[in-house]
């Protein structure tokens, strides 16, 4: 509900993977937003403490962005995580995947998305 109400406002949206991947160009991008969004940012942040603070070599986790170029409708929870073949399960992690996905392409962030405001588990 807070993508859905904040639609109207001054957003600047960025994701772990995009920090991860080019920590100084996002920060400096995010930095040119919060600007243009009016936010007294102080100033940029240097490279040498992005390199301090930012260290991709901890990145342990994994991240399912290639199953967003799948059909979503087609999408199954991964057995060694989610051995389920229940339904509504099912159903559920298909819509956590498009909403993660759409975050991923900003799509969630338009007026018009279609949220599915039925889950209830």
């Amino acid at each position: 509900m807070a993508i859905e109400q904040s639609h109207d406002l001054c957003r600047v949206i960025t994701s772990h993977h995009a920090v991860m991947m080019n920590a100084k160009g996002e920060l400096d991008r995010i930095f040119d937003e919060l600007q243009a969004c009016s936010v007294p940012v102080p100033s940029r942040v240097g490279l040498q403490k992005v390199q301090t603070f930012v260290d991709s070599s901890l990145q342990h986790g994994k991240t399912p962005t290639t199953e967003c170029d799948s059909d979503i409708t087609q999408l199954k929870p991964p057995q060694s995580l989610w051995d389920t073949k229940e339904y509504i399960h099912i159903e559920l992690y298909r819509d956590c995947m498009k909403v993660y996905c759409s975050m991923n392409d900003r799509s969630a962030f338009k007026k018009d998305f279609d949220w599915n405001t039925e889950i209830n588990v």
